[in-house]
């Protein structure tokens, strides 16, 4: 405890403020970009409400400057293997997935836990949450005290569901933006980390990608705005290849060669970037852009959303039949 450095104002006894070692507390430089998340200010008697924080402050003080933590991946999937490849290299890691690979005590002695499960789209177009909420109930029986940090795709609302049912579970939610052919390189070399929950489990998760470089934003949200964000990020990608193909249609009616016309669109200062504005490739399509445009689409109110047309219009299904049907009008 001496190394807290304690700066106190007491006033009628009610108001006391504790700041930790230094004004810029270590992980201030996680947060790049997204809400700050900073200490709050404690209200109360000054007496053992204010030792019992400044221990847990000093506790995680110490947990973060750890060089390695001890930790569990659930679901050995494309995302699960690619966490446990990418952080093997900085922590002890330890995989678990329901085919048998792995030790379930593994992941009940592990301090901060990876789930990686699938969730796949239901008949309705949602998703699939049974194997997450499986995967929260079974920790949450078994007594799990270490931190569960959730990444795979959620419908919206499933984080404050999981708290509501388990409130002893500590959550977190780190939404994974890999493509599945590129897994292990895209989670070695992240573009944003983004990051739900509570600030001092989110400083925790956060501390497991120290390797990262500082110039990688990590963007602090709530847990609602997280699960829409990547929600939103596939349908995007849905949104950019439809687009293409229509322009690609439009083109090939006037006779002309759709690439320097997308090429006009893709150089744009504001732009930069050929993916998936690049025509002939097709609809959109793969384990993970159909369905989470789907999922997304479904909780849309507005039926003249672009959400709703995007499938018809820009699936690979979709495309492919409306150059089969022009093929046969020739």
């Amino acid at each position: 405890l001496q190394q807290l450095r304690y700066n106190s104002s007491v006033r009628n006894n009610r108001i006391c403020t504790i700041r930790m070692g230094s004004s810029d507390y270590p992980s201030n430089r996680h947060l790049m970009r997204g809400y700050p998340c900073k200490r709050p200010r404690f209200k109360g008697p000054p007496c053992e409400r204010i030792i019992s924080q400044a221990v847990s402050n000093y506790m995680l003080d110490i947990f973060l400057r750890r060089d390695n933590l001890k930790i569990s991946i659930i679901g050995l999937g494309s995302v699960g293997k690619a966490a446990e490849l990418g952080l093997a290299e900085f922590h002890e890691v330890s995989g678990y997935d329901i085919d048998g690979r792995g030790n379930w005590q593994d992941v009940l002695s592990s301090e901060l836990t990876f789930v990686c499960v699938n969730t796949d789209a239901s008949e309705d177009s949602t998703l699939d949450m049974s194997n997450v909420i499986g995967v929260c109930s079974e920790l949450s029986e078994d007594e799990y005290c270490g931190l569960v940090v959730v990444k795979s795709t959620l419908h919206p609302g499933t984080m404050d569901k999981i708290n509501s049912k388990h409130p002893s579970l500590r959550l977190a939610y780190m939404p994974e933006f890999l493509r599945e052919k590129d897994a292990v390189e895209w989670f070695a070399d992240p573009d944003r980390i983004v990051i739900s929950g509570g600030q001092e489990d989110m400083e925790i998760a956060l501390s497991c990608f120290d390797w990262v470089p500082d110039s990688i934003p990590r963007l602090c949200m709530n847990h609602l705005e997280a699960e829409l964000g990547k929600l939103a990020h596939n349908a995007y990608i849905a949104t950019k290849v439809t687009f293409t193909c229509e322009i690609e249609r439009i083109a090939k009616e006037f006779g002309v060669d759709p690439y320097p016309v997308m090429e006009s669109v893709w150089t744009d200062r504001r732009v930069r970037n050929s993916a998936h504005l690049t025509p002939g490739l097709g609809g959109f399509d793969g384990k993970c852009v159909p369905k989470d445009t789907a999922a997304l689409s479904s909780v849309d109110s507005d039926p003249n959303s672009i959400l709703k047309i995007l499938e018809e219009r820009g699936s690979k299904e979709a495309v492919d039949l409306r150059n089969m049907n022009q093929i046969t009008d020739e």
